[in-house]
Protein backbone atom coordinates (compact mmCIF):
# COMPACT_ATOMS: atom_id res chain seq x y z
CA UNK A 1 0.00 0.00 0.00
CA UNK A 2 1.47 3.50 -0.98
CA UNK A 3 2.64 4.94 2.10
CA UNK A 4 1.68 8.67 1.64
CA UNK A 5 -2.12 7.04 1.48
CA UNK A 6 -1.39 5.36 4.87
CA UNK A 7 0.24 8.68 6.61
CA UNK A 8 -3.02 10.44 5.25
CA UNK A 9 -5.26 7.90 6.54
CA UNK A 10 -3.71 7.54 9.84
CA UNK A 11 -4.26 11.67 9.76
CA UNK A 12 -7.44 11.55 9.00
CA UNK A 13 -8.43 8.80 11.62
CA UNK A 14 -6.35 11.05 14.58
CA UNK A 15 -8.03 14.08 13.33
CA UNK A 16 -11.48 12.70 13.77
CA UNK A 17 -10.72 11.22 17.12
CA UNK A 18 -9.66 14.77 18.13
CA UNK A 19 -12.47 16.36 17.34
CA UNK A 20 -14.89 13.57 18.80
CA UNK A 21 -12.61 13.83 21.88
CA UNK A 22 -13.31 18.02 21.75
CA UNK A 23 -17.28 17.22 21.52
CA UNK A 24 -17.47 15.11 23.93
CA UNK A 25 -15.55 17.15 26.16
CA UNK A 26 -17.95 19.75 25.42
CA UNK A 27 -20.77 17.81 25.93
CA UNK A 28 -20.19 16.55 29.30
CA UNK A 29 -18.74 19.57 31.53
CA UNK A 30 -17.41 18.89 34.88
CA UNK A 31 -18.14 21.82 36.81
CA UNK A 32 -19.03 21.18 40.74
CA UNK A 33 -22.20 22.58 41.45
CA UNK A 34 -20.77 22.82 45.34
CA UNK A 35 -16.94 22.44 45.96
CA UNK A 36 -16.54 22.57 49.86
CA UNK A 37 -12.66 22.99 50.74
CA UNK A 38 -12.62 23.77 54.23
CA UNK A 39 -9.76 25.95 54.27
CA UNK A 40 -12.53 28.90 56.07
CA UNK A 41 -15.25 28.95 58.67
CA UNK A 42 -18.27 27.49 57.46
CA UNK A 43 -20.43 30.00 55.65
CA UNK A 44 -24.51 30.21 56.78
CA UNK A 45 -25.71 27.34 54.62
CA UNK A 46 -24.16 25.08 57.03
CA UNK A 47 -27.79 25.72 59.12
CA UNK A 48 -27.84 23.64 61.45
CA UNK A 49 -25.58 20.51 63.72
CA UNK A 50 -24.43 18.77 67.13
CA UNK A 51 -21.28 18.47 68.77
CA UNK A 52 -18.60 20.38 67.92
CA UNK A 53 -17.12 21.38 64.35
CA UNK A 54 -14.67 23.41 62.68
CA UNK A 55 -12.77 23.94 59.54
CA UNK A 56 -9.32 24.43 59.17
CA UNK A 57 -6.47 23.33 56.95
CA UNK A 58 -8.78 21.81 54.77
CA UNK A 59 -10.38 19.05 57.25
CA UNK A 60 -14.07 19.48 58.59
CA UNK A 61 -13.61 17.92 61.92
CA UNK A 62 -16.05 17.17 64.83
CA UNK A 63 -16.76 15.36 67.86
CA UNK A 64 -19.21 14.77 70.29
CA UNK A 65 -19.95 17.63 72.97
CA UNK A 66 -22.07 18.30 75.94
CA UNK A 67 -24.21 16.04 77.76
CA UNK A 68 -26.38 15.16 75.05
CA UNK A 69 -26.24 11.49 74.05
CA UNK A 70 -25.55 11.80 70.27
CA UNK A 71 -23.34 11.68 67.58
CA UNK A 72 -22.19 15.14 65.85
CA UNK A 73 -23.48 15.83 62.83
CA UNK A 74 -23.58 19.36 60.70
CA UNK A 75 -26.17 19.88 58.12
CA UNK A 76 -25.79 22.44 55.20
CA UNK A 77 -28.51 23.49 52.62
CA UNK A 78 -28.27 22.11 48.88
CA UNK A 79 -31.05 20.91 46.65
CA UNK A 80 -30.16 17.85 45.05
CA UNK A 81 -32.08 15.00 42.42
CA UNK A 82 -29.68 13.19 40.40
CA UNK A 83 -26.26 13.42 40.80
CA UNK A 84 -22.22 12.95 42.40
CA UNK A 85 -21.45 13.64 45.89
CA UNK A 86 -17.72 12.72 46.77
CA UNK A 87 -15.81 13.01 50.06
CA UNK A 88 -13.11 11.52 51.77
CA UNK A 89 -13.31 10.76 55.85
CA UNK A 90 -11.49 9.49 58.65
CA UNK A 91 -12.43 8.00 61.70
CA UNK A 92 -10.12 9.39 64.59
CA UNK A 93 -10.00 7.84 67.74
CA UNK A 94 -12.22 5.80 68.99
CA UNK A 95 -15.31 6.80 66.17
CA UNK A 96 -17.12 3.93 65.15
CA UNK A 97 -18.67 5.33 61.97
CA UNK A 98 -18.98 8.47 59.70
CA UNK A 99 -22.13 8.80 57.52
CA UNK A 100 -23.76 11.20 55.07
CA UNK A 101 -27.86 12.07 55.21
CA UNK A 102 -29.98 13.34 53.22
CA UNK A 103 -33.31 15.14 53.86
CA UNK A 104 -36.78 16.51 52.20
CA UNK A 105 -38.32 18.74 53.29
CA UNK A 106 -39.11 19.86 57.56
CA UNK A 107 -42.02 17.87 56.95
CA UNK A 108 -40.50 15.49 54.56
CA UNK A 109 -38.13 14.55 57.42
CA UNK A 110 -34.68 11.97 56.15
CA UNK A 111 -35.07 10.35 52.98
CA UNK A 112 -31.22 8.18 52.95
CA UNK A 113 -28.98 7.63 54.88
CA UNK A 114 -25.42 6.42 54.32
CA UNK A 115 -23.78 4.53 56.82
CA UNK A 116 -19.71 3.45 56.49
CA UNK A 117 -18.44 1.75 59.82
CA UNK A 118 -15.54 0.06 61.04
CA UNK A 119 -17.05 -3.49 59.85
CA UNK A 120 -19.71 -2.56 57.31
CA UNK A 121 -21.52 -0.68 54.99
CA UNK A 122 -25.45 0.40 55.78
CA UNK A 123 -27.92 2.14 53.34
CA UNK A 124 -30.93 3.07 55.37
CA UNK A 125 -34.20 3.77 53.59
CA UNK A 126 -37.08 6.11 55.07
CA UNK A 127 -40.30 6.15 52.80
CA UNK A 128 -42.14 8.34 54.99
CA UNK A 129 -41.05 10.53 58.01
CA UNK A 130 -40.69 8.14 61.26
CA UNK A 131 -39.84 5.07 59.28
CA UNK A 132 -36.73 3.24 58.67
CA UNK A 133 -35.55 0.15 56.58
CA UNK A 134 -32.46 -1.42 55.62
CA UNK A 135 -31.75 -1.24 52.10
CA UNK A 136 -28.57 -2.64 52.39
CA UNK A 137 -26.28 -4.25 54.85
CA UNK A 138 -22.73 -5.70 53.99
CA UNK A 139 -19.73 -6.32 55.30
CA UNK A 140 -16.58 -4.06 54.75
CA UNK A 141 -13.64 -3.34 57.06
CA UNK A 142 -12.03 -0.03 57.22
CA UNK A 143 -9.38 1.03 59.59
CA UNK A 144 -9.18 4.18 61.87
CA UNK A 145 -7.00 7.03 61.46
CA UNK A 146 -6.67 6.69 57.72
CA UNK A 147 -8.08 8.77 54.46
CA UNK A 148 -11.05 6.70 52.34
CA UNK A 149 -12.36 8.29 49.85
CA UNK A 150 -16.37 7.96 49.55
CA UNK A 151 -19.16 8.68 46.95
CA UNK A 152 -22.73 9.06 46.24
CA UNK A 153 -23.73 9.03 43.01
CA UNK A 154 -28.36 9.25 42.66
CA UNK A 155 -29.90 8.47 39.31
CA UNK A 156 -33.99 8.57 40.05
CA UNK A 157 -34.84 5.73 42.39
CA UNK A 158 -31.30 4.55 42.35
CA UNK A 159 -28.40 5.27 44.94
CA UNK A 160 -25.06 3.96 44.77
CA UNK A 161 -22.22 4.19 46.87
CA UNK A 162 -18.58 3.61 46.50
CA UNK A 163 -16.31 2.99 49.56
CA UNK A 164 -12.66 2.69 48.89
CA UNK A 165 -12.96 1.94 45.51
CA UNK A 166 -16.29 -1.15 46.34
CA UNK A 167 -19.34 -0.22 45.12
CA UNK A 168 -22.87 -0.55 46.74
CA UNK A 169 -26.25 0.11 45.11
CA UNK A 170 -29.68 0.05 46.18
CA UNK A 171 -33.19 1.01 44.71
CA UNK A 172 -36.01 2.74 46.07
CA UNK A 173 -38.57 5.36 44.59
CA UNK A 174 -38.58 8.04 47.29
CA UNK A 175 -34.90 7.85 46.60
CA UNK A 176 -36.09 10.38 43.32
CA UNK A 177 -37.41 12.66 45.83
CA UNK A 178 -36.33 15.99 45.84
CA UNK A 179 -33.26 16.17 48.64
CA UNK A 180 -32.86 19.85 50.73
CA UNK A 181 -30.46 19.32 53.13
CA UNK A 182 -27.56 16.64 54.14
CA UNK A 183 -25.59 15.99 56.58
CA UNK A 184 -22.27 14.90 57.58
CA UNK A 185 -21.66 13.14 60.76
CA UNK A 186 -21.53 10.06 62.86
CA UNK A 187 -20.12 8.64 66.06
CA UNK A 188 -16.69 9.95 67.22
CA UNK A 189 -16.67 7.79 70.42
CA UNK A 190 -18.87 8.95 73.10
CA UNK A 191 -19.23 11.90 75.49
CA UNK A 192 -16.13 12.29 76.34
CA UNK A 193 -15.57 14.66 73.64
CA UNK A 194 -12.11 14.66 71.59
CA UNK A 195 -10.61 13.05 73.89
CA UNK A 196 -12.59 10.23 72.99
CA UNK A 197 -12.24 10.78 69.10
CA UNK A 198 -13.42 12.60 66.08
CA UNK A 199 -14.47 12.68 62.69
CA UNK A 200 -13.15 13.90 59.62
CA UNK A 201 -14.13 14.94 56.39
CA UNK A 202 -12.06 17.07 53.22
CA UNK A 203 -12.60 17.62 49.27
CA UNK A 204 -16.37 17.67 49.45
CA UNK A 205 -17.39 17.87 45.80
CA UNK A 206 -20.95 17.80 44.48
CA UNK A 207 -21.55 17.37 40.69
CA UNK A 208 -24.32 16.90 38.27
CA UNK A 209 -24.40 13.22 36.97
CA UNK A 210 -22.66 12.88 33.53
CA UNK A 211 -24.36 12.69 30.63
CA UNK A 212 -25.97 9.20 29.94
CA UNK A 213 -26.85 8.71 33.85
CA UNK A 214 -30.99 9.99 33.04
CA UNK A 215 -33.23 7.63 31.03
CA UNK A 216 -33.05 9.55 27.76
CA UNK A 217 -31.44 6.38 26.20
CA UNK A 218 -28.85 6.71 23.24
CA UNK A 219 -32.05 5.39 21.04
CA UNK A 220 -33.40 8.72 22.14
CA UNK A 221 -30.57 11.17 21.18
CA UNK A 222 -30.73 9.51 17.88
CA UNK A 223 -34.00 9.97 17.24
CA UNK A 224 -34.14 13.41 18.32
CA UNK A 225 -31.04 14.24 16.41
CA UNK A 226 -32.98 12.88 13.10
CA UNK A 227 -35.87 14.83 13.57
CA UNK A 228 -33.91 17.99 14.45
CA UNK A 229 -31.73 17.01 11.23
CA UNK A 230 -35.38 16.65 8.91
CA UNK A 231 -36.31 20.05 10.05
CA UNK A 232 -33.13 22.05 8.79
CA UNK A 233 -33.65 19.57 6.07
CA UNK A 234 -37.16 21.18 5.37
CA UNK A 235 -35.08 24.00 4.84
CA UNK A 236 -36.94 26.90 6.64
CA UNK A 237 -33.68 27.03 9.53
CA UNK A 238 -29.49 27.14 8.70
CA UNK A 239 -28.90 25.70 11.87
CA UNK A 240 -30.56 24.36 15.43
CA UNK A 241 -29.27 24.19 18.73
CA UNK A 242 -30.61 22.16 21.93
CA UNK A 243 -29.97 21.82 25.11
CA UNK A 244 -32.02 19.26 27.60
CA UNK A 245 -31.67 19.45 31.68
CA UNK A 246 -33.74 16.08 32.93
CA UNK A 247 -33.55 15.94 36.59
CA UNK A 248 -31.28 18.45 36.88
CA UNK A 249 -28.38 16.74 34.58
CA UNK A 250 -27.80 17.47 31.07
CA UNK A 251 -28.37 14.74 28.75
CA UNK A 252 -28.54 16.58 25.33
CA UNK A 253 -26.11 19.62 24.60
CA UNK A 254 -24.99 20.22 20.98
CA UNK A 255 -25.76 22.04 17.82
CA UNK A 256 -26.62 21.12 14.02
CA UNK A 257 -26.36 23.05 10.53
CA UNK A 258 -24.46 26.22 9.83
CA UNK A 259 -25.42 29.78 11.61
CA UNK A 260 -24.48 31.26 8.26
CA UNK A 261 -25.82 30.70 5.26
CA UNK A 262 -23.17 32.70 3.31
CA UNK A 263 -20.01 31.46 4.93
CA UNK A 264 -21.44 28.36 6.34
CA UNK A 265 -19.98 28.58 9.22
CA UNK A 266 -21.63 25.55 11.72
CA UNK A 267 -23.85 26.40 14.14
CA UNK A 268 -22.26 26.15 17.99
CA UNK A 269 -23.90 25.47 21.24
CA UNK A 270 -21.82 28.83 22.67
CA UNK A 271 -23.12 31.10 19.66
CA UNK A 272 -24.87 33.99 20.71
CA UNK A 273 -28.66 34.53 19.89
CA UNK A 274 -31.25 36.97 19.77
CA UNK A 275 -34.27 35.56 21.89
CA UNK A 276 -37.02 38.03 20.77
CA UNK A 277 -40.16 37.01 22.64
CA UNK A 278 -38.83 34.27 24.56
CA UNK A 279 -36.30 37.21 26.41
CA UNK A 280 -39.97 37.49 28.19
CA UNK A 281 -39.14 34.82 30.35
CA UNK A 282 -36.54 36.73 31.50
CA UNK A 283 -39.09 39.55 32.66
CA UNK A 284 -41.51 37.01 34.39
CA UNK A 285 -38.62 36.14 36.26
CA UNK A 286 -37.43 39.61 37.07
CA UNK A 287 -41.04 40.50 37.92
CA UNK A 288 -41.14 37.75 40.55
CA UNK A 289 -37.85 38.79 41.83
CA UNK A 290 -39.09 42.41 42.48
CA UNK A 291 -42.84 40.79 43.96
CA UNK A 292 -40.88 38.58 45.97
CA UNK A 293 -39.00 41.21 48.06
CA UNK A 294 -42.67 42.98 48.33
CA UNK A 295 -41.77 45.74 45.88
CA UNK A 296 -44.70 45.21 44.05
CA UNK A 297 -47.76 43.06 43.70
CA UNK A 298 -48.95 41.28 40.53
CA UNK A 299 -52.27 42.75 41.46
CA UNK A 300 -50.89 46.42 41.44
CA UNK A 301 -52.57 48.90 39.33
CA UNK A 302 -50.38 50.19 36.79
CA UNK A 303 -51.61 53.70 37.88
CA UNK A 304 -50.41 52.71 41.61
CA UNK A 305 -46.86 53.59 40.37
CA UNK A 306 -48.05 55.89 37.36
CA UNK A 307 -50.93 57.52 38.62
CA UNK A 308 -51.84 59.21 35.07
CA UNK A 309 -52.84 55.43 34.30
CA UNK A 310 -56.30 56.11 35.83
CA UNK A 311 -57.59 58.39 33.76
CA UNK A 312 -57.63 55.55 31.00
CA UNK A 313 -60.46 55.05 28.90
CA UNK A 314 -62.22 52.94 26.77
CA UNK A 315 -63.06 53.52 23.29
CA UNK A 316 -66.35 55.21 24.00
CA UNK A 317 -65.11 57.68 26.70
CA UNK A 318 -66.40 55.19 29.75
CA UNK A 319 -63.97 54.32 32.73
CA UNK A 320 -62.86 50.56 32.55
CA UNK A 321 -64.92 48.44 35.39
CA UNK A 322 -61.43 47.53 37.00
CA UNK A 323 -58.29 49.45 36.30
CA UNK A 324 -55.34 47.95 34.06
CA UNK A 325 -53.07 45.48 36.49
CA UNK A 326 -49.52 45.03 36.21
CA UNK A 327 -51.01 41.14 35.60
CA UNK A 328 -52.52 42.24 32.86
CA UNK A 329 -49.66 43.84 31.21
CA UNK A 330 -47.88 40.33 31.79
CA UNK A 331 -50.42 38.57 30.53
CA UNK A 332 -51.86 40.60 27.28
CA UNK A 333 -54.99 41.67 28.21
CA UNK A 334 -54.54 44.95 29.43
CA UNK A 335 -56.94 46.13 26.70
CA UNK A 336 -54.41 48.39 25.17
CA UNK A 337 -54.35 47.04 21.17
CA UNK A 338 -52.03 45.76 19.83
CA UNK A 339 -49.96 46.00 16.58
CA UNK A 340 -52.38 44.00 14.39
CA UNK A 341 -55.23 45.59 16.10
CA UNK A 342 -53.35 48.91 15.11
CA UNK A 343 -53.25 48.12 11.34
CA UNK A 344 -56.75 46.60 10.83
CA UNK A 345 -58.51 48.71 12.55
CA UNK A 346 -56.72 52.23 12.30
CA UNK A 347 -54.56 51.58 9.52
CA UNK A 348 -51.51 52.91 11.14
CA UNK A 349 -48.07 50.76 10.41
CA UNK A 350 -45.43 50.87 13.33
CA UNK A 351 -43.55 53.14 11.02
CA UNK A 352 -46.67 55.87 11.76
CA UNK A 353 -45.58 59.05 13.05
CA UNK A 354 -48.63 58.65 15.73
CA UNK A 355 -46.71 55.64 17.30
CA UNK A 356 -43.11 56.77 17.69
CA UNK A 357 -43.78 57.13 21.43
CA UNK A 358 -45.53 53.20 21.61
CA UNK A 359 -42.95 51.56 19.27
CA UNK A 360 -39.38 53.13 19.60
CA UNK A 361 -39.92 55.04 23.53
CA UNK A 362 -36.82 56.95 24.99
CA UNK A 363 -38.30 56.75 27.97
CA UNK A 364 -41.09 54.93 30.52
CA UNK A 365 -42.91 58.10 30.49
CA UNK A 366 -42.76 58.65 26.40
CA UNK A 367 -44.30 54.39 26.75
CA UNK A 368 -47.16 55.58 29.28
CA UNK A 369 -48.03 58.48 27.48
CA UNK A 370 -48.32 56.42 24.26
CA UNK A 371 -50.62 53.76 25.43
CA UNK A 372 -52.61 56.58 27.30
CA UNK A 373 -52.88 58.34 24.29
CA UNK A 374 -54.64 55.22 22.49
CA UNK A 375 -56.70 53.96 24.88
CA UNK A 376 -58.46 50.74 25.92
CA UNK A 377 -60.32 49.07 23.17
CA UNK A 378 -61.65 45.98 25.43
CA UNK A 379 -62.23 45.50 29.55
CA UNK A 380 -58.96 44.63 30.83
CA UNK A 381 -58.73 40.94 32.03
CA UNK A 382 -61.00 39.74 29.43
CA UNK A 383 -59.29 39.43 25.88
CA UNK A 384 -56.26 38.55 25.23
CA UNK A 385 -54.63 40.54 22.61
CA UNK A 386 -50.28 39.84 22.36
CA UNK A 387 -48.08 42.62 21.45
CA UNK A 388 -46.46 45.62 23.02
CA UNK A 389 -48.12 46.06 26.23
CA UNK A 390 -45.88 43.99 28.51
CA UNK A 391 -43.45 46.94 28.34
CA UNK A 392 -45.71 48.61 31.08
CA UNK A 393 -43.81 45.98 33.43
CA UNK A 394 -40.80 47.52 32.23
CA UNK A 395 -41.82 50.53 33.32
CA UNK A 396 -43.35 49.85 36.95
CA UNK A 397 -40.16 47.98 37.85
CA UNK A 398 -38.23 51.31 36.76
CA UNK A 399 -40.76 53.32 38.92
CA UNK A 400 -40.70 51.39 41.77
CA UNK A 401 -37.49 51.02 42.30
CA UNK A 402 -35.42 53.97 40.41
CA UNK A 403 -33.19 51.78 38.15
CA UNK A 404 -33.52 51.15 34.90
CA UNK A 405 -34.66 47.75 33.50
CA UNK A 406 -31.73 46.85 32.30
CA UNK A 407 -29.59 47.44 35.39
CA UNK A 408 -32.39 45.08 37.35
CA UNK A 409 -31.89 42.61 35.11
CA UNK A 410 -28.55 42.58 35.11
CA UNK A 411 -28.54 42.46 39.28
CA UNK A 412 -31.53 40.65 40.09
CA UNK A 413 -31.28 38.07 37.12
CA UNK A 414 -28.08 37.86 34.82
CA UNK A 415 -25.62 38.23 37.80
CA UNK A 416 -26.96 36.16 40.47
CA UNK A 417 -27.51 33.36 37.95
CA UNK A 418 -23.55 34.08 36.78
CA UNK A 419 -25.11 34.75 33.04
CA UNK A 420 -21.40 35.49 31.65
CA UNK A 421 -22.61 35.28 28.17
CA UNK A 422 -26.80 37.51 28.36
CA UNK A 423 -26.94 41.05 27.58
CA UNK A 424 -29.58 43.35 26.94
CA UNK A 425 -26.82 46.28 25.39
CA UNK A 426 -24.70 44.26 23.24
CA UNK A 427 -21.15 45.64 22.75
CA UNK A 428 -20.14 46.36 19.13
CA UNK A 429 -17.80 42.99 19.84
CA UNK A 430 -20.86 41.00 20.82
CA UNK A 431 -23.07 41.97 17.93
CA UNK A 432 -19.90 40.89 15.47
CA UNK A 433 -20.39 37.02 17.37
CA UNK A 434 -24.67 37.52 17.10
CA UNK A 435 -25.85 34.99 14.97
CA UNK A 436 -27.50 36.11 11.58
CA UNK A 437 -31.27 36.14 11.75
CA UNK A 438 -32.94 35.29 8.43
CA UNK A 439 -36.63 35.27 7.69
CA UNK A 440 -37.81 32.09 5.89
CA UNK A 441 -41.18 32.01 3.80
CA UNK A 442 -40.14 29.31 1.08
CA UNK A 443 -37.74 25.93 1.71
CA UNK A 444 -33.94 27.13 1.34
CA UNK A 445 -34.74 30.88 0.69
CA UNK A 446 -33.09 32.82 3.39
CA UNK A 447 -33.55 36.82 3.60
CA UNK A 448 -31.24 38.72 6.01
CA UNK A 449 -33.81 40.39 8.67
CA UNK A 450 -32.02 43.03 10.67
CA UNK A 451 -35.22 42.75 13.34
CA UNK A 452 -32.75 41.94 16.06
CA UNK A 453 -29.92 44.39 15.65
CA UNK A 454 -32.64 47.18 15.33
CA UNK A 455 -33.61 46.32 19.12
CA UNK A 456 -30.23 46.56 19.75
CA UNK A 457 -29.59 50.05 18.73
CA UNK A 458 -32.89 50.80 20.06
CA UNK A 459 -32.32 49.72 23.57
CA UNK A 460 -28.68 51.43 23.59
CA UNK A 461 -30.46 54.37 23.15
CA UNK A 462 -33.94 54.37 24.89
CA UNK A 463 -36.06 51.91 26.99
CA UNK A 464 -35.46 48.55 26.79
CA UNK A 465 -38.22 46.72 25.81
CA UNK A 466 -39.69 43.50 28.38
CA UNK A 467 -41.05 41.56 25.58
CA UNK A 468 -38.19 40.69 23.55
CA UNK A 469 -34.55 42.84 24.14
CA UNK A 470 -32.61 39.75 25.59
CA UNK A 471 -28.84 38.28 23.75
CA UNK A 472 -27.77 35.16 24.94
CA UNK A 473 -26.46 31.39 24.56
CA UNK A 474 -27.85 28.11 24.95
CA UNK A 475 -26.20 27.74 28.73
CA UNK A 476 -27.22 30.90 29.88
CA UNK A 477 -31.12 30.52 28.92
CA UNK A 478 -31.22 26.83 30.27
CA UNK A 479 -29.70 27.89 33.30
CA UNK A 480 -32.52 30.61 33.34
CA UNK A 481 -34.42 27.69 32.79
CA UNK A 482 -33.20 25.24 35.54
CA UNK A 483 -33.88 28.11 37.80
CA UNK A 484 -37.68 28.07 37.61
CA UNK A 485 -37.51 24.02 37.26
CA UNK A 486 -35.67 24.02 40.39
CA UNK A 487 -38.12 25.67 42.12
CA UNK A 488 -36.12 29.38 42.38
CA UNK A 489 -32.79 27.99 43.47
CA UNK A 490 -29.65 28.04 42.19
CA UNK A 491 -26.41 26.46 43.25
CA UNK A 492 -28.36 25.81 46.73
CA UNK A 493 -29.19 29.00 47.00
CA UNK A 494 -33.44 30.10 46.94
CA UNK A 495 -33.05 33.38 44.87
CA UNK A 496 -37.01 33.75 44.82
CA UNK A 497 -40.08 31.56 46.57
CA UNK A 498 -41.24 28.69 44.69
CA UNK A 499 -45.04 30.12 45.83
CA UNK A 500 -43.92 33.52 43.89
CA UNK A 501 -42.89 31.78 40.83
CA UNK A 502 -46.08 29.63 40.74
CA UNK A 503 -48.55 32.76 40.53
CA UNK A 504 -46.33 33.08 36.90
CA UNK A 505 -47.59 29.71 35.93
CA UNK A 506 -51.11 30.30 36.19
CA UNK A 507 -53.55 30.06 33.81
CA UNK A 508 -55.04 34.14 33.33
CA UNK A 509 -58.58 35.20 32.71
CA UNK A 510 -59.23 36.15 28.88
CA UNK A 511 -56.39 33.78 27.79
CA UNK A 512 -58.50 30.40 27.35
CA UNK A 513 -56.15 28.94 29.65
CA UNK A 514 -52.97 29.21 27.61
CA UNK A 515 -51.42 31.85 28.81
CA UNK A 516 -49.98 32.73 32.33
CA UNK A 517 -47.50 35.96 33.94
CA UNK A 518 -45.51 35.90 30.78
CA UNK A 519 -45.52 32.15 30.13
CA UNK A 520 -47.46 30.42 27.38
CA UNK A 521 -49.05 27.02 28.54
CA UNK A 522 -49.27 23.73 26.86
CA UNK A 523 -51.05 20.13 27.09
CA UNK A 524 -48.36 17.28 26.06
CA UNK A 525 -50.21 13.86 25.39
CA UNK A 526 -46.98 12.52 24.71
CA UNK A 527 -45.94 9.23 26.87
CA UNK A 528 -48.31 10.52 29.66
CA UNK A 529 -50.26 13.97 30.15
CA UNK A 530 -47.70 17.09 31.44
CA UNK A 531 -48.13 20.87 31.20
CA UNK A 532 -45.38 22.81 29.04
CA UNK A 533 -44.42 26.44 30.66
CA UNK A 534 -42.23 28.22 27.33
CA UNK A 535 -42.17 30.47 25.24
CA UNK A 536 -40.93 30.95 21.47
CA UNK A 537 -39.23 33.88 19.57
CA UNK A 538 -40.22 36.26 16.50
CA UNK A 539 -36.58 34.67 15.61
CA UNK A 540 -37.28 31.21 16.20
CA UNK A 541 -36.14 29.47 19.46
CA UNK A 542 -38.43 28.27 22.13
CA UNK A 543 -37.54 27.30 25.57
CA UNK A 544 -39.66 25.39 28.57
CA UNK A 545 -39.66 23.72 31.61
CA UNK A 546 -42.11 20.52 32.26
CA UNK A 547 -42.57 19.44 36.18
CA UNK A 548 -43.63 16.24 35.29
CA UNK A 549 -40.97 15.05 33.28
CA UNK A 550 -38.33 17.36 35.65
CA UNK A 551 -37.31 18.60 32.42
CA UNK A 552 -35.94 21.82 31.30
CA UNK A 553 -35.63 22.55 27.37
CA UNK A 554 -33.90 24.51 25.17
CA UNK A 555 -34.03 25.10 21.12
CA UNK A 556 -32.32 27.76 19.42
CA UNK A 557 -32.67 29.08 16.08
CA UNK A 558 -32.37 32.29 14.32
CA UNK A 559 -35.14 32.39 11.36
CA UNK A 560 -38.56 33.87 11.50
CA UNK A 561 -40.85 31.39 10.17
CA UNK A 562 -44.15 30.92 10.29
CA UNK A 563 -43.85 27.40 10.90
CA UNK A 564 -41.64 27.49 14.38
CA UNK A 565 -44.39 26.25 15.99
CA UNK A 566 -45.13 23.24 13.74
CA UNK A 567 -41.11 22.44 14.20
CA UNK A 568 -41.03 23.37 18.00
CA UNK A 569 -43.86 20.39 18.07
CA UNK A 570 -42.44 18.62 16.14
CA UNK A 571 -38.74 18.09 17.93
CA UNK A 572 -40.56 18.27 21.46
CA UNK A 573 -42.54 15.11 20.58
CA UNK A 574 -39.86 13.54 19.81
CA UNK A 575 -38.07 14.41 23.05
CA UNK A 576 -40.93 13.16 25.17
CA UNK A 577 -41.27 9.78 23.56
CA UNK A 578 -38.56 8.84 25.30
CA UNK A 579 -38.45 10.96 28.45
CA UNK A 580 -42.25 9.62 29.99
CA UNK A 581 -44.01 12.24 32.25
CA UNK A 582 -44.06 10.95 35.89
CA UNK A 583 -47.30 10.39 37.45
CA UNK A 584 -48.40 12.03 40.87
CA UNK A 585 -47.92 10.28 43.71
CA UNK A 586 -50.83 10.70 46.61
Amino acid sequence: MNSYFVKTLLCLVLFVCFQWHLAAAEVTPDKPLLQETFQEPLSKDWFWGLGTWKAEKGILRGYESGPRRHGPVKMRRFELGDGVVDFEFRLEGKARFAGIIFNGSQQRGHIVHLVISQDQIRVLGHAKKGESENLLQQPHKIETGKWYPAQVRFDGPSMTATVDGRKFTVKADYIAEPKLTFGLGGDSGGPAGEKAGALEFRNLKISSAPIGQTSLSEAGRAAIRSEIQAVIDEGYYPGISILLIHRGQIVMREAHGVVDVETKKPFTVDQLCWLASTGKLFTATLMASLADEGLLSFDDPIAKTWPAFADIRLSDGSKPKDQVRLRHALSHTSGIPNDNWLKAERQLEKNSPQLAGYVAPQTAEDFINACLKLGLVVEPGTKMMYGRPIDLAACVAEKVTGNTFITLMQERVFRPLSLQHTTIQPTPEELKQLAPLYSSTKPGIFEPDQFGLEVAARQNKGLSTAGGGVYTTLDDLGTLMQLHLNRGKHAGKQLIRAETLELLYQPQPGTNGRYGLAFQIKDSQVNGHSRILSHPGYSGPVAWIDFERDLAGVLLMQSNTVQRTKHHNRIIDTIYRYLPAQAKSD
